[in-house]
Order: structure tokens, then sequence, then C-alpha cells
């Protein structure tokens, strides 16, 4: 469940980074990727249940989180399914547990890996005996959330970048004026 986010034509804001530090440059733009990822992964949330997929255990959406990677100069959010505790005492592993009882063994975390399942489809399945087993029909909500709040995201990850830039070069202009 990775969605991506590719922020372009930013000549100025690029000019303002080039003029500070590398570090600070990584953290101006990770906060500001961090946010927009955030608003994105809140849609994902929010439509997760909804469009013909039925609530059962909670895992799908305890599932969805999103995560931050940068490799060179490229810094990527991402909206992701990560493993959740199932061992504990919260509703979701009670359910989680009740549902896959024989499947879970000493399992204590699982994730929802069948969210691609939901959202883009299967073909016709069949067993290895010929038994026909139907298919998934898609019910897409990770495409449309990115949709829908893209535009959002885009303003936010604006007003964050705009706003660490100004607080950092301040810090350097206020340092430099410190006898």
């Amino acid at each position: 469940m990775a969605v991506e986010v590719r922020v372009l034509g930013i000549a100025q804001a690029v000019q303002n980074l080039r003029e500070m530090a590398d570090a600070i440059q990584k953290r101006v733009t990770r906060k500001a990727v961090r946010a927009a990822t955030r608003v994105i992964m809140r849609q994902v949330k929010t439509t997760t249940y909804g469009g013909g997929r039925t609530k059962r255990t909670g895992l799908l959406v305890r599932s969805i989180s999103m995560a931050m990677s940068s490799k060179r100069d490229v810094i990527k959010g991402k909206v992701v399914a990560r493993p959740v505790n199932v061992t504990g005492k919260s509703k979701v592993a009670q359910h989680v547990r009740r549902a896959r009882k024989a499947k879970l063994g000493n399992a204590t975390e699982m994730a929802a890996f069948y969210w691609r399942f939901l959202e883009k489809g299967t073909g016709p399945r069949a067993t290895k005996g010929g038994a026909n087993r139907g298919h998934v029909r898609a019910l897409p909500w990770v495409v449309p959330a990115f949709d829908a709040k893209s535009g959002e995201a885009l303003d936010v990850f604006t007003k964050i970048f705009n706003r660490e830039t100004e607080d950092e070069a301040r810090k350097i202009y206020l340092k430099g004026r410190k006898p």
C-alpha cells in the first residue's frame, strides 16, 4: 500500500534550500513530506470501510500507517500496511484471534496483506483440482483517496515547507548576529 507524492516546479524553494546546509534541507523537507503524507493517510483510513468493504476484525484500518524513506536527495512518504500486534486485549486483537483461530498459531503480529486484493481485485481462481473459486471484484479506495486529497496534501506541503524554511533562515540569521 504505497502511495508516492512528488512535488515538482518549486524553483524558489529549491534555490532557498541550496543556500542552507544539507542537514537543514533534509529536516525541512522531511517535515513537509510527513505532513502531506499524513493528509493522504487519514483519508485512506476514513474511507477504508465503505464502498462494499465490510468491517470484520478491524485489522485492515489498524494496519494502515505511513513510512518515510530517503535515498540520496529523494525523500519519500508512503502509506503502507504494517503488522499489528494481535496478542493484546484490544477489540481488534480479540476479533482477529477469533476470526483466524486455526491459522494464527503462535504469531504475535499480523498485517492486512489482503488490501491489494480488495483494491485491485483478482482474476478467476481455481484449485489444483480445477474447482472454481471465483474472483474478487475490485473495490478501490486507496487511489481515490489519493486523488481526492492530493491537492490538499500539496497545499499542506507548501505551507509547512515555507514555514520551516523561514524558521531555519531566522535561526541562521540570529545565530550570525550574536557576538
